[in-house]
């Protein structure tokens, strides 16, 4: 079984590849969907019943930039984070470029805040989950991280 990523068009490929009869069963497992761009997908007849799908995805986005911001962007990927199994995560401060830094940000080496390490705890359980190693020493400083934010 493997993991399928992409970033932006390679997001959205990444997501179809989810989707793909090619794929079914636990041939691809889960995904990494880097601020993906849907839009292209849409004139596919299934586009709608992708949403039901039920593998394990997360999807990293981010606020700020011209292809980010925007509604149309907003528009696709908000119903998709929405779903089961599903972890959806917004950057502040990044644009649509800057997201495919977002793994090479552990671990976390200064005090950012409290968004931004609640986002870097969900990357990290959804990696557990879908059975990626996660580095002890990360986990165990987000882990602390996360609690003295809650405090």
């Amino acid at each position: 079984a493997f993991i399928v990523a992409g970033h932006s068009f390679g997001g959205g490929t990444a997501y179809a590849c989810l989707e793909s009869p090619l794929f079914e069963g636990d041939s691809c497992r889960a995904g990494l969907l880097f601020d993906p761009w849907l839009d292209a997908f849409k004139w596919s007849s299934s586009f709608k019943d992708w949403k039901n799908n039920q593998k394990e995805k997360i999807i990293l986005t981010c606020d700020k930039g011209f292809i980010s911001s925007t509604d149309k962007w907003r528009v696709q990927l908000e119903p998709i984070s929405e779903m089961d199994n599903t972890v959806g995560v917004r950057y502040l401060g990044m644009d649509h470029i800057d997201v495919c830094d977002v793994p090479l940000m552990l671990p976390i080496s200064t005090q950012p805040d409290s968004w931004f390490i609640e986002n870097m705890w969900e990357c990290k359980e959804f990696l557990k989950r879908i059975g990626m190693h996660v580095n002890e020493d990360v986990a165990k400083d987000l882990d602390e991280k996360r609690a003295d934010v809650g405090k």
